[in-house]
């Protein structure tokens, strides 16, 4: 079984900062445990983890929930690509935070945060037409 794990930096600028979105300048990799990869598509928009201001002191720092956040983001998006169900997707970002360093706690506390609060961004993008999406990523492969 492989290790799940993102396969590259993070590498994103902002064009407004006082959007709080921010685009990935480069593709951004992510394996989960059972082997198979998703790719983040360069020039993907987004807002990275959206935390309401009341469960921000129990997030993790920015740093170590970036990439999950872009991985989450482009999952709700893009779950037909991926073939992912919401909980599917919402997994990832759980496996992506503790990849990333969080503890088992906090990734815990901000799953049930996005299984709890998610539901309207899931419906908001499934609901979405494609061409409003972004930019399509590529598809999943396993190695």
């Amino acid at each position: 079984m492989a290790t799940n794990g993102f396969l590259d930096p993070l590498d994103i600028r902002s064009d407004d900062p006082s959007k709080k979105i921010v685009i990935l300048n480069r593709d951004l990799r992510y394996r989960d445990a059972h082997g198979t990869i998703y790719t983040i598509p360069a020039e993907f928009r987004c807002d990275l983890a959206s935390v309401p201001w009341w469960l921000r002191s129990l997030a993790p720092p920015w740093h170590q929930s970036a990439r999950a956040g872009l991985l989450h983001d482009c999952g709700y998006r893009w779950f037909e690509v991926w073939q992912c169900s919401r909980k599917k997707v919402d997994s990832l970002f759980s496996g992506a935070l503790r990849s990333d360093g969080v503890g088992r706690v906090r990734a815990g506390l901000m799953m049930m945060s996005v299984r709890v609060f998610g539901k309207k961004a899931w419906k908001k993008w499934r609901n979405m037409p494609e061409n409003l999406k972004g930019v399509r990523p590529v598809d999943i492969f396993t190695p």
